[in-house]
């Protein structure tokens, strides 16, 4: 597994990666917990914030967040 997370302009940018067995696209898309947290995200941030997910059989899984970041 890998995380990685950047801060560029004014967003913030989250991304999890595994090497495991990933799915077909149309199973990402159905999860429950992924369909759960876009809600949350537009609920909290409109269309500033964003939830990506890319999967490939039998090559992993990457989700990535991205939020927007006030700088004080």
């Amino acid at each position: 597994m890998k995380i990685r997370s950047a801060v560029r302009d004014t967003s913030l940018t989250l991304e999890v990666s595994d090497t495991g067995a990933g799915a077909t696209d149309a199973s990402a898309q159905r999860g429950r917990g992924l369909r759960l947290l876009r809600e949350r995200l537009t609920g909290l941030y409109g269309d500033a914030a964003t939830l990506v997910t890319r999967t490939v059989l039998d090559q992993g899984f990457t989700a990535t967040v991205t939020l927007p970041v006030r700088r004080e």
